[in-house]
């Protein structure tokens, strides 16, 4: 029987090295022939997923997507995952067609364009590690200011 790892690092290594190949064996050696600037370009992106897949906890989640959905009556529902956080830790703040939410325990901040410019008027609750914003959409943001939306 195998014993828990003490701290997630410990988990993450566990897991890294559990198939006895090292995933990241072709980041570390130099191109020895000539490679197109795309596939230069794409090493970071393929190293950050591999590191997200393998990494523990909170960081496998800080990256999920939000959903985005028109409803009647010219509302926006925005939905976001935020697994393991709590109401009272959670800020979101309003800035034209943008939406800012930002976790103090964390210290993890997203933003999230909307499809229109909405009205400042907006609500926000938080059940179950998922947040909930219902916004009302407007032809044109009224104003540049930021508009902080209490959550419940």
């Amino acid at each position: 029987m195998n014993a828990a790892p003490a701290e997630p690092f410990e988990e993450f290594r566990a897991k890294m090295f559990a198939t006895g190949a090292d995933e990241f064996a072709e980041f570390r050696s130099q191109p020895t022939t000539a490679t197109s600037t795309s596939t230069l370009l794409s090493k970071p992106r393929q190293l950050m997923r591999r590191f997200l897949r393998l990494a523990p906890g909170p960081i496998q989640y800080a990256r999920a997507a939000p959903v985005i959905e028109e409803a009647p009556h010219d509302e926006l529902h925005v939905t976001l995952p935020l697994p393991g956080a709590h109401a009272e830790d959670v800020h979101v703040t309003l800035h034209a067609a943008e939406l800012l939410v930002s976790n103090e325990v964390t210290h993890a901040t997203r933003t999230i364009t909307l499809p229109s410019a909405v009205l400042p008027d907006a609500s926000a609750a938080f059940k179950d590690g998922k947040l909930s914003v219902t916004l009302h959409k407007c032809s044109s943001p009224l104003d540049n200011d930021m508009h902080s939306i209490m959550v419940r």
